[in-house]
């Protein structure tokens, strides 16, 4: 990084840097926050004078070009999963005690995009290659950034009142939900999807649970810690995710600095304030008695339930922000970082009783609904000779006419705009619109149908 004898005429407080080994060449102009292309590749060297330099241009550049998907921190997600550990019943409870390092890499890979396999659980996913415990025993793939939020009040330029109505009265149909960011002139993923990729994520906990799969059991799972931890942070249900469109106080990346930049708007100050402020107390403190636990297979209806809390809550999240500011006297980026100290004193001892409410009300909506997968999947032995002696006996059980079944409740899928058929876990199937789902209860039927194996699910049996 920094001028080259190839790029000698770059303009003042321009930089040159290669985005990897094989990335493009970018000419950063640290003062405009504007990157240009120059070259496909070059062989360049950084200096160390300049990493700070890049690492805060970088950061901005990521703050004003990132997706519109609400961050949920590990941190937040991990103390969620701690508090609905012990409410869940004893089977479950112990078989993610069991596996918990496997279910901390499923929770971190659906967020980081992590290639990483919550696998090597049990002997059977070594053994047995072939069935449909193996097929959906996928890498865990990152979860949809559409996934992690739901604008609920997306008409923003309504009367306050109108807006709240709104929020409270959201359509729970996704295809209603559709229709309503369309008429706002919003793109259905721009308003988000939480809770429809809930309700996705625990119909393929049930199978996996009815299937034997610890290796899917455990990546599902870890999806819905982390989108039931997304729901009960209130600004992953708002347009206003910065504040800025209620005047809080913020500032742009170009005006930051790498000391003011994670504290840009109130956002971002409230992760600060959670991961280095709170975290210890939240992971001690914030407890649920097991006879609250109420298993339910209504993710829609539980999701939107902790949503609406969430979105209740934010309003009081604002205000704590714009009173601590306003007492302090706070008015940039440079009086904030004099009175840094004393705003997340002020703020973390005002709004610590509503993070507590918020992990605790999404650590039960996780655990309801695992508790709800697991019960619908007919209490399924969770212990590992149970679960081996499962899969094995969905692997080798063949239907009437000698083809295997492809899973325990012999159920297939298809869309009506394809040719194929598939396992309900394969990746592909999760895809489908769900107005567009065909059922085949046998291979032979989805064949006589017109339609063949996806090249992705299908078993090794089947050549």
């Amino acid at each position: 990084c920094g001028p080259h004898r190839r790029f000698a005429a770059t303009p003042p407080n321009t930089y040159i840097v290669r985005t990897g080994v094989r990335g493009p060449v970018l000419a950063i102009n640290t003062e405009r926050c504007r990157t240009t292309t120059v070259a496909r590749k070059a062989n360049l060297v950084m200096s160390r004078s300049m990493i700070p330099i890049v690492q805060a241009y970088f950061c901005a550049m990521l703050l004003a070009t990132g997706t519109a998907a609400a961050e949920t921190s590990t941190p937040f997600v991990e103390i969620t999963v701690g508090t609905a550990l012990p409410v869940l019943p004893a089977p479950l409870r112990s078989f993610f005690e069991r596996h918990r390092d496997a279910l901390a890499v499923a929770v971190r890979a659906a967020d980081t995009g992590s290639k990483e396999r919550a696998a090597g659980t049990n002997e059977r996913s070594r053994r047995n290659k072939s069935g449909p415990q193996d097929r959906g025993a996928h890498s865990v793939r990152r979860l949809p950034a559409s996934s992690t939020f739901l604008m609920l009040d997306a008409d923003w330029h309504a009367d306050p009142a109108v807006r709240s109505e709104h929020a409270e009265h959201f359509p729970h149909a996704r295809r209603d939900a559709r229709a309503f960011f369309k008429q706002l002139g919003i793109h259905h993923r721009d308003g988000g999807t939480l809770p429809w990729e809930i309700e996705r994520q625990q119909r393929r906990l049930i199978d996996a649970f009815r299937t034997a799969d610890a290796d899917l059991v455990l990546a599902c799972a870890g999806n819905i810690f982390r989108l039931s931890a997304a729901s009960a942070i209130p600004f992953n249900t708002t347009t206003d995710r910065d504040g800025v469109r209620s005047g809080n106080l913020s500032w742009t990346s170009a005006e930051s600095t790498p000391s003011t930049l994670p504290h840009r708007n109130i956002g971002a100050r409230y992760d600060v304030l959670l991961i280095e402020h709170l975290l210890d107390r939240l992971t001690f403190e914030s407890r649920i008695h097991p006879d609250r636990l109420q298993p339910s297979t209504d993710p829609i209806e539980g999701a939107f339930g902790v949503m609406r809390r969430s979105y209740a809550a934010l309003q009081s999240l604002l205000r704590i922000d714009r009173d601590a500011v306003a007492a302090l006297q706070i008015e940039d980026a440079a009086g904030f970082l004099m009175a840094e100290d004393r705003y997340y004193a002020r703020v973390g001892s005002a709004s610590v009783a509503i993070f507590e409410a918020r992990i605790e009300d999404g650590a039960l909506l996780a655990a309801n609904l695992i508790a709800g997968a697991w019960i619908e999947a007919g209490r399924p032995p969770l212990d590992e000779d149970a679960m081996t002696q499962t899969a094995n006996e969905a692997a080798t059980t063949e239907t009437a006419d000698g083809e295997p079944a492809a899973s325990t409740n012999a159920e297939l899928v298809g869309s009506r705009n394809s040719t194929k058929f598939h396992t309900p876990d394969c990746a592909h199937a999760g895809r489908i619109k769900a107005e567009n789902v065909v059922n085949f209860a046998t291979v032979a039927e989805a064949e006589r149908a017109g339609r063949s194996w996806c090249s992705v699910c299908k078993p090794k049996s089947e050549g």
